[in-house]
């Protein structure tokens, strides 16, 4: 906890907004929402990885994977529609 932010709110409430876009990115109405949460979530995580120095790496491939995973379970969101 005191790596980042010693507040213990803004810790929960990280948790919450984890919580809820991981509900978001699980039904399937919404996983376009639930995904972009996690992926800018974590985006977020990257650079605070590249400003402090520390490896980043698996932060960005846990990032491609949420959008992987997306695109395995709806690949008709990530295409772009076609008008007549």
């Amino acid at each position: 906890m005191d790596k980042i932010v010693t507040n213990s709110t803004i810790m929960i409430s990280t948790g919450i907004f984890l919580l809820i876009a991981t509900g978001l990115f699980l039904y399937n109405k919404t996983i376009l929402l639930g995904t972009t949460l996690l992926a800018l979530y974590m985006t977020f995580i990257v650079f605070i990885h590249m400003y402090k120095g520390k490896p980043y790496e698996v932060a960005i491939l846990i990032v491609m994977a949420t959008i992987l995973a997306s695109y395995m379970r709806k690949p008709k969101i990530f295409h772009q529609r076609q008008e007549l």
